[in-house]
C-alpha cells in the first residue's frame, strides 16, 4: 500500500525519536530529500503525493540501518558540511559542527601566501571549505587509506584537485611539511585530532563506535596529539599559526600546556553553547586576528 509523502515523514519522525534520535525530524528531512532526490521546498509541495513502494522499502532499509546506531551518514553515504554535500566512507571521521567552527577561525588567518598543514585530513572536508572560498597552497595527511579515498573524491568532485595528499603520519620524520615550512611564507597547521580520553568512550553515544577509533581517541586526557603538534611545530625556528578543534573541558589544560611556549599567545572560540572548541595559536609578535563571530 502506497502512503503520501506526510505519513511518511510522520512515521520517521515518531520511529526515529522512539529509538533514541534527539534530532528526529531533522534526520527524517536527511533521508527523505536522500530517497526522492529532491529539496525541502519540493517535497512540502508534494506534501500529499504518495511515494512508491520501492521508494517505502527504502526508507524501511534506512530506518532499520539507524535504529542499530549507524550513524546517518554512513546509511546515506554522504553528509553536509559548511552547506556544501560530501561523501563519507564507512570507517571515516563524520564531520560535525565544531568542526565548521574551526574552518571559520581559520579562514581569519589565510593570507595570499598562506601554506596550510592539516594533521588528520579525513574526508577532506576542512580543505574542501577553505578552498570554496580562497586560491591556497594545502597539504593533508593521514594514516589512513581509506580517509585519503574518501577526500580524494570529495576534493575533486569539487574541482579540487591541486590540494596535495599524504599517506603517511604527520610526524613522520620525512614529512613534506618538516622542510616545506621553512620555504613557504605564512604557515598555517590546522586539526581535527583524536581528542576523546580512552575512558570516556564507553559513555559516548552508539554511534560514535562506528567510527575508527583512531581518529577518536587522543591518548591520556585526551591531549596527546596536541602535545605532539605543539613539541614539533611550535619549537620550530620559523614562526606558524595554529587553528584546533578541542574535546570538551579541554581548554585549561592546552591553556597549561601552551605556558611553555612564550613566543606564542592564543586566543578560544566557543560553539553554540559557550563552549570553547576551537584553539588559535599564533606569535605573540603578529597581529591578533579579529574575534570570530
Amino acid at each position: 500500500m502506497t502512503k503520501p509523502l506526510y505519513t511518511c515523514f510522520a512515521t520517521l519522525c515518531q520511529e526515529l525519536a522512539s529509538s533514541g534520535q534527539t534530532e528526529a525530524q531533522a534526520e527524517a528531512w536527511h533521508i527523505l530529500t536522500h530517497v526522492t532526490g529532491a529539496n525541502r521546498t519540493a517535497l512540502l509541495t508534494q506534501w500529499r503525493e504518495t511515494l512508491s513502494r520501492g521508494t517505502q522499502r527504502q526508507l524501511a532499509s534506512i530506518l532499520r540501518q539507524r535504529k542499530t546506531g549507524m550513524p546517518l551518514a554512513y546509511i546515506l553515504g554522504k553528509w553536509w558540511f559548511c552547506g556544501h554535500l560530501i561523501a563519507i566512507h564507512k570507517g571515516v571521521l563524520i564531520p560535525r559542527p565544531e568542526t565548521e567552527l574551526l574552518v571559520s577561525v581559520a579562514q581569519t588567518f589565510i593570507q595570499k601566501d598562506t601554506h596550510i598543514f592539516e594533521l588528520g585530513v579525513g574526508s577532506g572536508a576542512i580543505p574542501m571549505a577553505l578552498a570554496m572560498t580562497q586560491n591556497i597552497h594545502y597539504d593533508g595527511w593521514d594514516v589512513s587509506k581509506r580517509a585519503i579515498i574518501n577526500a580524494q573524491e570529495n576534493l575533486a568532485a569539487y574541482g579540487q584537485s591541486q590540494i596535495r595528499l599524504h599517506h603517511q603520519s604527520f610526524f613522520a620524520k620525512t614529512a613534506y611539511w618538516r622542510k616545506s615550512r621553512h620555504a613557504s611564507g605564512h604557515i598555517l597547521f590546522v586539526s581535527n585530532p583524536p581528542y576523546i580520553p580512552p575512558e570516556d568512550m564507553s559513555g559516548l553515544q552508539a554511534e560514535v563506535h562506528y567510527e575508527p577509533k583512531k581518529a577518536l581517541v587522543g591518548g591520556y586526557a585526551g591531549l596527546s596529539f596536541y602535545k605532539r603538534l605543539f613539541t614539533q611545530c611550535l619549537r620550530q625556528s620559523t614562526p606558524c599559526h595554529m587553528v584546533v578543534e578541542v574535546g570538551i573541558s579541554q581548554s585549561g589544560p592546552l591553556s597549561a600546556l601552551l605556558e611553555k611556549y612564550p613566543n606564542y599567545a592564543h586566543t578560544w572560540h566557543v560553539d553554540l553553547a559557550d563552549i570553547p572548541r576551537v584553539l588559535a595559536i599564533f606569535p605573540t609578535e603578529s597581529i591578533t586576528p579579529l574575534p570570530h563571530k
